[in-house]
């Protein structure tokens, strides 16, 4: 079985099948929505990460992410940023409907 390496964030190796977990709980927590808005201070972090990712610079896009408080952690715009972050990390398509493991 192929491993995802997300070495650049300093993450351990994740086995493919637990990152698609990973992706379902996300998608899972998006169809429940939370109705929080997200305050200006954490749709910035938000908005950098999505910025630095954008970029290439992944260890700063997590730096961003690490910094949006734990209260808005279910809010959807901070999971699709975190579920392109894993996308990202373990170089899958984005533009499908469902992550295709590009590395194995």
């Amino acid at each position: 079985m192929g491993h995802c390496f997300l070495p650049k964030a300093g993450f351990h190796p994740v086995g493919n099948f637990v990152a698609r977990d990973i992706l379902l709980l996300m998608r899972t927590k998006l169809l429940i929505k939370s109705t929080e808005k997200l305050d200006d201070k954490n749709a910035r972090h938000v908005g950098a990460a999505l910025k630095w990712l954008d970029e290439g610079n992944v260890t700063e896009a997590c730096g961003e992410i690490r910094k949006i408080q734990r209260m808005f952690a279910g809010h959807p715009a901070v999971i699709k940023v975190r579920q392109r972050l894993v996308s990202v990390l373990c170089g899958w398509d984005e533009t499908g409907t469902t992550a295709e493991p590009q590395c194995v």
